[in-house]
């Protein structure tokens, strides 16, 4: 049984004076999937994940979630981790978890110590951000971006600053939140590698277009025929194409 569509992208495009950072981008997001956005920097990587945030708008098309054109009254709960996390310095991670519950109306302490032991920093709560590690901060994001359970978790570049043990982490982390909860994760990284043994699909993007979106089995088939076995020189052929 095909899997039902949680967010429909038609025709997005976002025009920055006589630039665009988005153009005509269609897209169909399925409930429980993993999808993998890739392209080079300036791609619209953020301003795509923005725009379905509600942080921006978009200079034309239509985006519909699960059924609804608005998304603030879209019946979807979102997390999310774009660029660097906003994180109060003074507090310690147990307090800037709190305060994200706190805002969205729902207190649970025994969900935060689950939380924080998910992202290996329950060890650490008690400390001031401002003594955490680039890479303890980037944890305490991911946290705060899940800390509420959301249907759909968006994260823009989630590994900078871990060593490879918490990247490892990271994509157990989301693997057990995608398969026990069904979370639809949308993620872009620009390590690949490690992305393919994250993603259900692929979306390659670069200046703002959408060059080709595909199931990473439909992926794994093409590289197959064209005598290709490592997804970063298919992903860099594809990518110089269409200079």
């Amino acid at each position: 049984m095909e899997k039902p569509v949680l967010i429909q992208i038609d025709d997005i495009s976002k025009q920055y004076k006589k630039q665009h950072a988005l153009l005509n981008c269609n897209l169909s997001i399925y409930k429980g999937n993993i999808y993998g956005i890739v392209g080079p920097n300036g791609a619209g990587k953020t301003t795509l994940f923005k725009i379905l945030l509600g942080l921006t708008e978009p200079s034309g098309g239509k985006i519909i979630y699960d059924g609804n054109l608005d998304f603030v009254n879209a019946n979807l709960s979102f997390g999310a981790l774009i660029e660097e996390p906003y994180l109060n310095r003074e507090l310690t991670a147990y307090q800037n978890l709190m305060y994200i519950q706190i805002l969205a109306g729902k207190e649970n302490k025994e969900q935060i110590d689950e939380v924080l032991k998910l992202v290996g920093l329950d060890e650490y709560k008690s400390k001031k951000i401002k003594k955490y590690s680039l890479g303890m901060k980037q944890r305490l994001g991911i946290a705060m971006a899940i800390i509420n359970n959301p249907e759909v978790l968006i994260l823009d570049e989630p590994m900078n600053g871990l060593d490879p043990e918490g990247i490892i982490e990271i994509r157990n982390i989301l693997l057990e939140l995608n398969q026990k909860s069904g979370t639809t994760i949308i993620i872009s990284s620009h390590i690949l590698g490690e992305l393919d043994k994250l993603v259900t699909d692929y979306i390659f993007l670069k200046n703002g277009e959408i060059l080709l979106s595909d199931s990473r089995d439909n992926i794994q088939d093409i590289m197959e025929k064209n005598g290709l076995t490592d997804f970063e020189e298919f992903y860099l052929k594809k990518i110089k194409a269409y200079e």
